[in-house]
């Protein structure tokens, strides 16, 4: 899953990979990938998916990362090129701020601080337990 810290969806992505992983029998449970960048959803002028160009903020070092990550994806899942996907982190997360790429292999990182409201967590409980 691709998706962005200026995304429309942003408080949902990491439940609905967790709902995914959950969900997944164990042998294909780790196999699954979060890549969270500095993006918008979609976009065609200043702010776009991939793009370097965030309204008047620029990431460099984010432009492509999800068109590279999806072409290591692809390659490995579908051209079986051995290109260590299958040892790549589990989540990949760019830390606005710092400007850096980090991983881990759990989420919510430990320390951090829930800034969600009861409300959406609900509707995430609800969409795990009826899959």
């Amino acid at each position: 899953m691709i998706g962005g810290w200026y995304d429309h969806n942003t408080e949902l992505m990491p439940a609905f990979f967790e709902a995914l992983r959950n969900a997944s029998p164990s042998n294909v449970k780790n196999q699954h990938r979060l890549l969270l960048g500095p993006w918008a959803h979609g976009g065609n002028r200043a702010s776009q998916m991939g793009g370097a160009s965030q309204g008047e903020l620029i990431f460099k070092n984010a432009e492509h990362r999800n068109d590279s990550m999806a072409l290591l994806f692809f390659d490995y899942h579908l051209r079986n090129i051995a290109n260590n996907w299958n040892s790549s982190p589990i989540i990949t997360y760019y830390q606005i701020g710092y400007n850096v790429w980090s991983n881990s292999n759990e989420w919510p990182l430990a320390g951090a601080t829930k800034l969600l409201s009861s409300t959406k967590w609900k509707i995430i409980d609800r969409f795990t337990r009826h899959q």
